[in-house]
């Protein structure tokens, strides 16, 4: 997507960290309680003693009403917000034998999984001003890309590879990225990812764009990408093979925010579902 600050210099990438005081600390997955323990059923917070809890009554708070525009990116990362990241890499076709094929990888926090069974993913992108990016091109022409899951460790390299660049570029050592064969598809996975999603494409669903134009002329229009699991990439050392849960010590999530802004998965809280039979 854009509509985010871009660095003019190599400087302007790590300008952030001279203006925060505060140092990066090492990744600790911790659990804690929940924010309101006392709250039950058919109750408020503020009844159940969630005051102490720094609950906050929102019910006198004054509302604003606001129609769909074209400057919503901001509202939309901002409010929909924390999001996973998907580094998603594909592979452009091949017209011949012969013809070297260039591997791309991008990042894309408009993602996320769909379903279960079989298990999906959607992820969506705009068009920018000569077309699709790289992505689009090889996702539609091959039909196969590979969702990497973005941890703390390659975050930087991650967000390295939204930088613009010609088609004949490989993202992958650009960013410093190694390469992972893939064992159903052509296209790599990210071997520095924790988990990464070996997927075929499903369905392409074109969204036309309703306030912008180029020069007078309808531009491309928005594309969602729906995308089925055939392989998955785990480190060993971060799942448990006996359920198939991968540890969050060593996933070491992180999420986009706001503009620049991303969030690390330090702190959680378990809430059981509720029995039917409890009301």
């Amino acid at each position: 997507m854009t509509n985010r600050k871009t660095a003019t210099k190599m400087e302007d990438l790590f300008v952030t960290h001279k203006n925060n005081s505060n140092e990066f600390t090492s990744y600790r997955f911790i659990k804690t309680q929940v924010p309101n323990p006392n709250w039950r059923p058919h109750t408020k917070s503020k009844d159940a003693g969630g005051e102490a809890i720094n609950i906050t009554d929102t019910s006198d708070k004054e509302k604003v009403s606001l129609e769909p525009s074209s400057s919503d990116y901001k509202f939309i990362t901002s409010a929909i917000a924390p999001r996973p990241i998907a580094l998603i890499s594909t592979l452009s076709p091949s017209t011949n034998a012969q013809q070297n094929r260039i591997a791309n990888v991008a990042p894309f926090s408009f993602f996320n999984v769909m379903t279960k069974d079989p298990v999906t993913f959607s992820f969506g992108l705009s068009p920018v001003k000569n077309g699709y990016k790289d992505t689009a091109n090889n996702l539609i022409s091959t039909k196969q890309c590979v969702i990497n899951l973005v941890s703390e460790d390659i975050v930087q390299q991650a967000n390295f590879t939204s930088i613009e660049v010609p088609g004949d570029v490989d993202e992958f050592e650009l960013a410093g990225l190694r390469k992972g064969v893939s064992e159903k598809i052509d296209v790599p996975y990210v071997k520095d990812c924790v988990v990464s999603i070996e997927c075929e494409l499903l369905h392409t669903i074109e969204v036309p764009l309703e306030y912008n134009t180029v020069d007078g002329k309808d531009k491309e229009p928005n594309l969602i990408f729906i995308v089925k699991a055939v392989k998955y990439h785990v480190d060993k050392d971060a799942i448990d093979l006996s359920n198939r849960a991968v540890d969050m010590e060593l996933l070491k999530p992180v999420s986009r925010l706001i503009g620049i802004t991303y969030g690390r998965t330090t702190k959680s809280y378990d809430i059981c579902k509720p029995p039917a039979d409890m009301i």
